[in-house]
């Protein structure tokens, strides 16, 4: 994910699917019902990085935490 940006092509939107994956338990040993929050961090991480279109198993939560994100940041 750290080079995300290098699969972005011009003409297409990009989607990324991290929601809830196994990797977030490699960091923190969390159960897949744990993973919201690295569900979270990842989409709002790589939604910074030019992703387009997120996958995610957590709707609302994370469509909540795209919208608080981008308004403390135009807040700056």
């Amino acid at each position: 994910m750290q080079n995300i940006k290098k699969f972005r092509l011009k003409s297409c939107g990009l989607l990324l699917g991290s929601s809830r994956k196994s990797w977030i338990n490699k960091i923190d040993k969390s159960t897949i019902d744990q993973r919201l929050g690295g569900s979270l961090a990842s989409a709002l991480y790589n939604m910074t990085q030019g992703v387009d279109i997120l996958r995610v198993h957590d709707v609302f939560e994370t469509r909540q935490a795209v919208e608080v994100y981008k308004r403390i940041i135009c807040l700056r």
